[in-house]
């Protein structure tokens, strides 16, 4: 019996939740199995067709000076072991690799199925393709003995047509493409430049530097371009909408701000104890709007209340806890490293001071996603995936009592709850659940599509 797309994204979704209990290895082999089943699906769609994608190119830098250094099988060797690791990192975040090209790679976002986040699926992707270029230029030290491994990327936003031509589903044309592969043209060794159409849909989610405009052949005006520096520290509200350049009051919402200052003040009066303020509304109608605006109040910015923000998104919806991912994995290296055993470092040398116990913190980031299933304390609880859930949960409430303990208080805001895994829901209901010696306020953002799924947040 053939499956549809649906049940074949539900069973997905359904193996991820697993993956804590039945380890990375087996839910891997079985969702690239789906995967595929999912993708042969998709090959039903139009032959040629238009559609808004995010275009990424990657190519390794001098490499034409490579042939006269090293052996063709040596040459080989280097450049696909990189590009198979490069294209592993492109299908980890969801992207489509279509052409190969000696040292470069296209890949394409949004291509099968497009999602509100694809550009910044993007731009991810590209800063950990810049990382694991890292490794292969080590790598290339190493076995052999080339000291001059780099990486460029580019990436770029617009409408394109898909599939037909000679080269049939492969195909793709558009500005986007040319721009795209202008950006990874001009861009410095070990760097991610991105076209002004990109950075509109991904600003306030990366830190960036403007470039001087730039003359791109076939277009009469210099085009702004920037340089991707990394991932914000502060995602979620600071992520910004509209329209760049124009400062608009907020109108129409002085009931809620009401609603909003109100339940903050009676908060930092009592000084203890957590309280949650949701505010559902359906999309477009100025739920991150209004939030920004609470950011700015001066009754909130005086209280020295330290503020966390998360974002959901779409993508995270299959991938167990990823919201916790948001508000525990601050530092911008820890997500978007491919390399585990840094990454396991990284979260050690930040939860570790808080938790006062490295086991602690392996319990937290193993649930988090890193593999600390070497570790005495995890390789224990493994075999009961509810209680390491539970002594994780309990770890990272003491982190946020931490961040609150420093201050006056902590406040925690969420955009886009409708996206968040079931994993986070009940993280979220636990911290509800659970009295607490310090002050903590969420203020949870979401569409009425969350009722559907969590009758608690009624």
């Amino acid at each position: 019996m053939t499956r549809t797309a649906k049940q074949l994204n539900q069973a997905i979704t359904a193996l991820d939740a697993q993956r804590v209990a039945l380890g990375d290895e087996v839910v891997d082999t079985a969702v690239a199995a789906l995967r595929a089943e999912l993708a042969a699906l998709s090959h039903a769609a139009p032959a040629q067709h238009l559609s808004l994608v995010t275009v990424m190119f990657v190519d390794v830098a001098n490499s034409t000076s490579l042939g006269s250094k090293m052996h063709p099988e040596d040459i080989h060797s280097l450049m696909d072991g990189a590009l198979a690791a490069f294209s592993r990192v492109v299908q980890h975040h969801d992207g489509k690799v279509l052409q190969y090209a000696g040292d470069s790679m296209l890949a394409v976002f949004g291509m099968e199925q497009v999602r509100e986040d694809d550009a910044e699926r993007a731009v991810l992707a590209a800063l950990a393709v810049l990382h694991e270029a890292k490794v292969q230029a080590q790598r290339a030290f190493v076995q052999f003995a080339h000291a001059g491994f780099g990486v460029r990327a580019g990436i770029s936003s617009g409408p394109v047509l898909l599939g037909g031509g000679v080269d049939e589903e492969r195909t793709i044309r558009g500005s986007a493409v040319n721009m795209a592969a202008r950006m990874e043209q001009t861009a410095p060794i070990g760097s991610l430049r991105i076209s002004h159409e990109t950075w509109r849909l991904v600003r306030g989610r990366f830190a960036f530097e403007q470039q001087v405009p730039m003359l791109v052949k076939g277009l009469p005006e210099p085009v702004l371009t920037y340089l991707v520096i990394g991932v914000a520290q502060a995602m979620g509200s600071a992520a910004l909408r509209g329209v760049h350049g124009l400062d608009v009051p907020l109108v129409g919402r002085a009931a809620e701000m009401a609603q909003l200052q109100e339940t903050f003040a009676q908060w930092a009066k009592t000084n203890s104890g957590v309280q949650m303020l949701s505010v559902m509304a359906e999309a477009g109608l100025g739920k991150s709007r209004l939030l920004r605006e609470f950011d700015l109040w001066p009754g909130a910015l005086a209280t020295g209340v330290v503020r966390m923000h998360a974002s959901c998104a779409q993508r995270n919806r299959g991938q167990p806890y990823g919201l916790m991912r948001e508000l525990f994995m601050v530092q911008p290296e820890i997500r978007v490293l491919t390399d585990m055993e840094r990454a396991r470092q990284a979260w050690l040398s930040h939860a570790q001071p808080v938790l006062d116990d490295r086991g602690s913190a392996a319990v937290l980031g193993h649930l988090l996603g890193l593999d600390f299933s070497a570790e005495t304390v995890v390789h224990a609880l493994r075999a009961d995936a509810r209680a390491l859930r539970d002594r994780a949960f309990f770890h990272a409430k003491q982190m946020l009592d931490h961040a609150a303990a420093q201050s006056a208080g902590l406040g925690v805001s969420v955009d886009d709850l409708q996206w968040a895994d079931d994993g986070s829901l009940e993280f979220l209901e636990f911290l509800l659940r659970k009295p607490s010696t310090y002050p903590l306020l969420l203020v949870l953002l979401a569409r009425p599509a969350l009722l559907e799924r969590s009758a608690p947040w009624a």
